[in-house]
């Protein structure tokens, strides 16, 4: 199966291993997880009896994401070079030699399944969330469209844990939030999600630095430690010269930066941006999607909640909300 799929992909595309690994990861995932799953149903075995075999490169994200819709118990990627996927037997002494355990949370940023809030509006119930499903791979920039009362904002809520969800569940580097009481989504906000609204929400009469040096007093970082790591980040954004001023001395887009720099300062898995747009003039608005798209070459995994198509074209992918439901 192994020299079957290197000669299927690396063949068939008269590429390299190396040439073939940026371009594997978009076919692979479809074609293999059709190619397992006639291989297995044919032969009339249970998957759990399988591994998948991943070989460096773009195998081991390829893999994890197959595994996960085949059904496959485990996921194993052998020391030796190439970038593609077999099947395999557990009781396959090849298998078992020399592997190491993967899972999807190594490739994941975030993960919904069904996920779903209802509230009630009098005797009325409202599903603001519908069965969302998705998942948002880390150094992905994300977009999602929808209009108002689409459940834009709920979903980005329950993300950041700040609503639990009436039924299905979510995972955020890993960490399946219906597990955390309220301490441990407190720790969860402070440490893997940074926010950033449209309202800015920065504290009137504290200096920037220490409204961007906020979250970490609840991470229990010391203020020396705070105080610098805040201080860094604010030159970064091209905003040290304003550190020791009040917020109501700065423009709409001085504030904005600097509530992208509070969201960042704890060094969060995911940045989740709640119409950053909103309030700012065409101009600002620019400086700002500019400002994520660069965060985002840096490595930093960003989901925009947005109305606006121009703004929401900058993200690598666009995913489509209304009445509560994903449409694409």
């Amino acid at each position: 199966l192994a020299e079957a799929a290197i000669a299927r992909f690396a063949g068939r595309l008269a590429m390299t291993p190396d040439e073939a690994a940026e371009s594997i990861v978009r076919v692979a995932v479809s074609n293999m997880y059709a190619e397992f799953t006639k291989i297995l149903s044919r032969a009339a075995v249970d998957p759990r009896d399988f591994a998948l075999v991943a070989f460096g490169g773009a195998g081991p994200v390829v893999g994890a994401l197959v595994a996960r819709e085949v059904g496959i118990s485990a996921v194993f990627v052998p020391r030796s070079p190439g970038t593609l996927c077999a099947l395999g037997a557990l009781s396959d002494p090849r298998v078992s030699v020399e592997v190491e355990p993967l899972s999807t949370e190594q490739t994941l940023a975030v993960e919904t399944r069904d996920l779903a809030c209802t509230y009630m509006s009098g005797a009325t119930s409202v599903a603001a969330l519908d069965g969302v499903t998705l998942t948002v791979r880390r150094g992905e920039f994300v977009a999602v469209m929808g209009p108002s009362g689409s459940g834009k904002s709920t979903l980005l809520n329950v993300i950041a844990g700040l609503e639990r969800p009436t039924s299905g569940w979510v995972r955020v580097d890993g960490e399946d939030l219906a597990a955390l009481d309220e301490a441990g989504l407190a720790g969860h906000r402070s440490k893997r999600v940074g926010m950033v609204f449209q309202a800015f929400n920065l504290l009137p009469r504290y200096r920037v630095v220490d409204n961007v040096a906020l979250p970490l007093i609840f991470a229990g970082v010391p203020r020396a430690e705070r105080t610098a790591r805040a201080r860094a980040l604010l030159d970064r954004l091209g905003m040290s010269s304003r550190a020791e001023h009040r917020t109501n001395e700065l423009s709409g887009g001085e504030l904005q930066r600097a509530a992208i720099a509070r969201a960042l300062v704890g060094g969060p898995a995911i940045l989740l941006a709640d119409e950053p747009t909103g309030n700012l003039d065409s101009a600002n608005g620019a400086a700002l999607i500019a400002l994520l798209d660069e965060l985002n070459r840096g490595g930093q995994t960003v989901l925009l909640v947005t109305h606006d198509a121009s703004i929401a074209r900058h993200a690598g992918r666009i995913m489509h909300l209304r009445d509560g439901k994903v449409l694409d």
